[in-house]
């Protein structure tokens, strides 16, 4: 690990956790049922299989919804959207200056629709990259660790995020990491 890899880990860590604590702080009151979501429409595949295509044509159907990366970054923020979207934005440009290949693989923008691996990263601090780790670990080992909670918490972070724009459309979510927890999955998302 070079220093600036251990800076935006560190950064990114200490964010997820910052927004853990207001999601779990927030959670605690009642889902107001005019924002609860629906039963989504959920993209899941292996990665490099066209599932982003997929994900952000569905987000082209004005009856769809998906979160865009602002709003998994920082789903509760009291920013103004303008302000969030070029703080992010900066934020992303970064990276895209220190990783010029990143692009290549996945498509970076605060408005862009993201997959859910940084909502469940609320519960579960994982960073993008390091999923294939776990995942592998647990194939080693037969056995994958329950993601109940996280979806659980997921499903509050999108009823927030409705109730912000003042509308319940249908989700459509994305993540390679939906393939070993379809059950944990389907508990919340039946």
């Amino acid at each position: 690990p070079t220093p600036v890899g251990r800076l935006i880990a560190f950064d990114y860590l200490m964010r997820r956790l910052m927004t853990r604590l207001q999601v779990i702080d927030r959670a605690k009151s009642k889902p107001d049922p005019r924002f609860v979501p629906r039963a989504p429409i959920v993209v899941m595949g292996l990665p490099r299989t066209g599932t982003t295509f997929l994900h952000r044509l569905l987000a082209l159907d004005p009856a769809n919804r998906c979160p865009e990366t602002h709003e998994l970054l920082d789903p509760l923020s009291q920013r103004p959207l303008h302000k969030r979207v070029k703080y992010w934005d900066s934020k992303l440009n970064l990276m895209k200056r220190l990783v010029p290949h990143l692009e290549q693989i996945h498509d970076l923008g605060a408005r862009e629709a993201e997959e859910c691996l940084l909502a469940l990263s609320v519960d579960v601090p994982l960073l993008p990259p390091t999923f294939r780790h776990l995942v592998r670990h647990c194939v080693a080992n037969g056995t994958f660790p329950s993601l109940q909670r996280a979806y659980a918490l997921y499903k509050r972070q999108l009823e927030f995020l409705a109730a912000e724009k003042g509308e319940n459309k249908r989700w459509a979510l994305k993540c390679p990491a939906h393939l070993p927890y379809v059950s944990d999955l389907l508990k919340e998302f039946p």
